[in-house]
């Protein structure tokens, strides 16, 4: 098997006033069978939680299956 990870997309804004800032981060997972046979794969990704309240951090696109947010500490 193999696993490729590829970031997508990336921005950076931080507004005039208030002083928030939004950072975007995408990633193409590719995962390619090696071998002469199916075989069966359960795929899991993760991302960050923040455990500081002013920090959201909040899952923009999720194109196939469930997420499922685990609680940190």
């Amino acid at each position: 098997m193999v696993v490729e990870r590829v970031r997508r997309k990336s921005t950076n804004e931080k507004a005039v006033i208030g002083g928030k800032r939004t950072l975007l981060i995408g990633w193409d997972l590719t995962v390619r069978n090696t071998k002469g046979t199916a075989v069966d794969l359960e795929v899991r990704d993760q991302f960050p939680l923040s455990p500081q309240s002013e920090i959201e951090v909040k899952l923009e696109e999720n194109t196939r299956g469930p997420v499922q947010a685990w609680a940190s500490g």
